[in-house]
C-alpha cells in the first residue's frame, strides 16, 4: 500500500506508522520513530485537526480500526459488547459501536466486553432509574415499593454477563478504582506488579492458581462451607464430570 498525499500531509507520516505499516505491504520506507514520538505527533495532529474545526482524520481512523474490528471478532465468533455511557461519545461513534453489536449479537464462541466511559457509581444509579422508568413503562409492580436487587442488576450495563470469580488488577494497584461496584461484591482480588502490556498467559495462570487456594464463603463461616461441600460431594458422587463445568470468571484492570 502506498501513503496517499492527504495521509501523508496531514499526519506526518504518522497515519502510515499506525496504520499501514503493520500490515506490511507498505512502500516507500517511512521511518519507524519511538512509540512516545508516534502518539505525540499523532495527539499533536488530532489536535490541529481539531482546532480548525475538521474531524475527518479522527472519523476515518475510527471507521477503519472499528470496522477491522468488528470483521475480526465475527470471523472468530465472538460477541461484542461495550459497557459505559455512551451518550458523551459522537453521534458517528455511537453508530459504529451500534454496527459492531448488531454484527456480531448471535455469536456464542465468547463475549468481549470494552469499558468504555465506565464507572461503578453511574452503572447503579442509570439501572436504579432505568428499573424505576421500565416500572413506569408497563405498570408492573408497586410504584410505592422498593426495588429489588434483581431489577437493578437486570438493568446494569454488565446484565448480559455473570458477575465474575476473580478480579486482577495490574501495576500493582491495590484498588479497584470505581469499576463493577455492584458485582464485585463476593469476586476474589488478586494484584500483580506486573503492567497491563505485560500481562501474558504465565500471569493469567498464576492469578487462577491463586484463585483456586481461596475459599469462597459467600458470606458464611468456614465450617458452613465445609459442610455444604461435603454434603455436595455426597450427592454427586459417582457421576462423571461435567463439560458444562463452570470455568473461572475473570474481570482484567489494566495498568500501564
Amino acid at each position: 500500500a502506498t501513503p496517499g498525499h492527504w495521509e501523508m500531509e496531514q499526519t506526518g507520516g504518522v497515519f502510515v506508522e499506525q496504520v499501514i505499516r503493520p500490515t506490511g505491504l507498505i512502500d516507500p520506507e517511512v521511518e519507524i520513530r519511538p512509540a512516545r514520538a508516534q502518539v505525540d505527533d499523532l495527539l499533536g495532529e488530532v489536535r490541529e485537526v481539531a482546532a480548525r474545526g475538521y474531524r475527518t482524520l479522527v472519523t476515518v481512523l475510527t471507521k477503519r480500526m472499528a470496522e477491522d474490528l468488528t470483521e475480526f471478532l465475527h470471523e472468530h465468533g465472538v460477541r461484542f459488547r461495550v459497557a459505559g455511557d455512551r451518550a458523551r461519545f459522537e453521534p458517528a461513534l455511537q453508530r459504529l459501536i451500534e454496527d459492531a453489536e448488531a454484527t456480531t449479537h448471535d455469536n456464542a464462541r465468547m463475549t468481549l466486553t470494552i469499558a468504555a466511559n465506565y464507572g461503578g457509581r453511574w452503572d447503579i444509579t442509570q439501572a436504579v432509574n432505568r428499573a424505576l422508568a421500565a416500572r413506569a413503562a408497563t405498570g408492573a409492580g408497586d410504584a410505592s415499593l422498593p426495588l429489588g436487587e434483581d431489577e437493578i442488576a437486570a438493568h446494569l450495563s454488565m446484565a448480559h454477563a455473570p458477575e465474575p470469580d476473580l478480579f486482577i488488577r495490574t501495576g500493582g494497584e491495590t484498588r479497584i478504582s470505581n469499576f463493577l461496584l455492584w458485582q464485585l461484591a463476593y469476586t476474589e482480588l488478586w494484584v500483580t506488579e506486573t503492567l497491563w502490556p505485560d500481562f501474558g498467559a504465565a500471569d493469567v495462570q498464576a492469578a487462577v492458581e491463586a484463585f483456586r487456594s481461596r475459599e469462597r464463603r459467600f458470606g458464611r463461616t468456614s465450617d458452613q462451607v465445609r459442610r455444604e461441600a461435603g454434603h455436595a460431594m455426597r450427592t454427586v458422587a459417582g457421576a462423571p464430570a461435567s463439560a458444562g463445568d463452570p470455568a473461572v470468571k475473570a474481570a482484567i484492570v489494566g495498568t500501564q
